[in-house]
């Protein structure tokens, strides 16, 4: 229980950050332009209890105040924090992203980053998060987009 408590703080004070971040740069995107970790696949709501509630508690502490987009992938057995890190910093290295370093989290129960882009009438803010398999329901990535 302990773990669900803090992995609930983590997950609010990340969206707080999330309501706070500055932007800059172009047109909005949609999630179907943000890349997915390879062979990750998309996750059903009741296939994992953890995602479930992190998805559950992002969406319910973003509300109506800004547009979100929340898909959530099971991954393959070798994947892990270093991989998915390097992955997205690769594939979002040339574009109009940035490293949105306020976003970073890092503990045993949730991995989190993110990226902000856009302009004071289209932010965006783009959020990795990672769980190993802490419930034997597997390990698992939630890939965010919210926009203004």
């Amino acid at each position: 229980m302990k773990r669900l408590r803090i992995i609930g703080l983590l997950v609010l004070s990340v969206v707080v950050l999330v309501l706070t971040v500055a932007c800059g740069g172009g047109e909005p995107i949609t999630m179907s332009e943000v890349p997915v970790y390879p062979n990750a696949e998309p996750m059903a709501a009741g296939e994992n209890s953890m995602a479930d509630m992190l998805s559950e508690t992002l969406s319910g502490a973003v509300g109506e105040q800004l547009n979100s987009e929340i898909n959530l992938y099971s991954l393959p057995a070798d994947a892990d924090w270093t991989a998915i890190e390097e992955y997205y910093t690769s594939e979002l290295a040339d574009t109009d992203w940035e490293v949105a370093e306020e976003l970073a989290q890092d503990n045993e129960a949730v991995n989190v980053m993110g990226w902000s882009r856009g302009g004071l009438a289209s932010e965006q803010v783009l959020m990795i998060a990672y769980s190993p398999d802490m419930l034997g329901e597997g390990a698992f990535l939630i890939v965010s987009l919210f926009s203004e």
